[in-house]
């Protein structure tokens, strides 16, 4: 895993341009909240996005789905 993980690091450090934003969002499926990290840039005039983390809200006492419990979470 730890290979993966080095040799898609290493990918996406080259795709990025010097300018890049990051994006957090979350989403639901039945009871289960996910909070999902992503970078986002300009690429020939086209928005990319690539998810770089997905984790799932474990903790049953989160209420608070905002971005800055988001941004709490990570």
């Amino acid at each position: 895993m730890a290979l993966l993980a080095n040799a898609l690091e290493g990918i996406i450090a080259d795709v990025l341009p010097k300018k890049f934003g990051i994006v957090c969002d979350g989403c639901s499926f039945r009871s289960e909240h996910y909070v999902a990290v992503f970078t986002a840039f300009l690429h020939d005039d086209k928005m990319e996005k690539i998810l770089l983390a997905m984790a799932p809200l474990v903790d049953d006492d989160i209420v608070d789905h905002s971005a800055p419990a988001h941004v709490a979470f990570l």
